[in-house]
């Protein structure tokens, strides 16, 4: 379960920091000229926030490790017909990877990608 845990936490860390990253260049790109006023306070939360994508674990180190947890999971169920014993759930998606590969994603309009319908596994 801890290297469950661990993968859980190293995924989640570089989604939450990017994601906010990203948030915050929107919303200055959004203001247009006053994005980079001081008063907006707009630079002092990038200023904050960019450091949290390399402390506590460089996000690119973390992804790494989440993939490197997911391979080696792939690989002992493949190489070595291992029974995927996920604590949490969150890799029993790979017992169906035989159906997940030759998917593909179809969608070309926003009010597709919302359509559980239309994507595999899920509609």
């Amino acid at each position: 379960m801890a290297r469950e845990i661990h993968a859980i936490g190293c995924s989640s860390k570089p989604l939450g920091s990017w994601i906010a990253q990203r948030g915050i260049q929107e919303c200055r790109e959004s203001c247009g000229g006053h994005g980079y006023l001081a008063m907006n306070r707009l630079g002092d939360l990038r200023d904050d926030n960019d450091p949290n994508c390399t402390y506590e674990g460089d996000n690119n180190v973390l992804l790494q490790q989440t993939s490197n947890y997911l391979l080696s999971w792939f690989h002992a169920k493949f190489h070595y017909g291992v029974q995927i014993q996920s604590p949490l759930k969150y890799v029993d998606f790979l017992d169906d990877i035989q159906e997940i590969l030759p998917s593909r994603f179809t969608a070309t309009t926003v009010e597709g990608c919302m359509d559980a319908a239309g994507i595999p596994l899920l509609g």
